[in-house]
């Protein structure tokens, strides 16, 4: 949920029900979802006038939390992407840098949610961004393991798709991957906060 240190956040959008990876797609202006499917990823992004020094250097959380209903047995995968800029369609994800995911969410009758954070960096001498996994979980198990031992880190050049030199240009998305008898998916929550 948002608090004072959020700076940009995305709640309760439907997600793809797709064996095949698949992001989330973006709103429409008027904040409710297209008429038709959106081919366009939805992305978090640093707003325009919060990306001043603050953010050079100074890491920042990102936090996703995704649900996921089933009419029986089957699977959830969640994962946030630094987003590259070299695509923008719903299921190529080349260029673009995993930067924490949930792993294989079992699923019964049951909603399962997945909750994923991870803390990211950007610094305008490198014009890298760096992210390390805080934590994963889900409301699954008995007793949520939380992965702080060995926690994963990536980092992709800013400049990759060759256009992106500036804190501006840090977007983030998720995507979904489900298997047999997941009937919908939701992105409950995808939020950027300063630290």
């Amino acid at each position: 949920m948002a608090n004072l240190n959020t700076f940009f956040q995305l709640s309760n959008l439907p997600g793809p029900i797709s064996t095949v990876e698949t992001a989330i797609a973006a709103v429409n202006a008027i904040g409710g979802v297209t008429t038709t499917p959106s081919t366009i990823r939805a992305l978090a992004s640093v707003r325009q006038d919060a990306a001043g020094g603050f953010f050079d250097g100074h890491p920042f959380k990102i936090r996703a939390i995704g649900k996921a209903i089933g009419t029986g047995a089957g699977n959830f995968t969640m994962n946030v992407y630094f987003n590259s800029g070299a695509n923008t369609n719903l299921t190529t994800f080349t260029s673009d840098v995993l930067v924490v995911g949930s792993g294989a969410v079992a699923v019964a009758s049951k909603p399962a949610v997945a909750v994923c954070e991870g803390l990211i960096m950007w610094d305008s001498s490198t014009q890298q961004v760096m992210g390390l996994k805080v934590e994963t979980f889900n409301n699954i198990v008995p007793t949520a393991t939380i992965p702080l031992a060995t926690p994963a880190v990536t980092a992709a050049t800013l400049s990759a798709a060759g256009t992106t030199t500036n804190v501006s240009g840090l977007s983030f998305f998720v995507t979904f991957t489900s298997s047999a008898n997941i009937s919908s998916t939701t992105l409950i929550e995808l939020a950027l906060e300063q630290v």
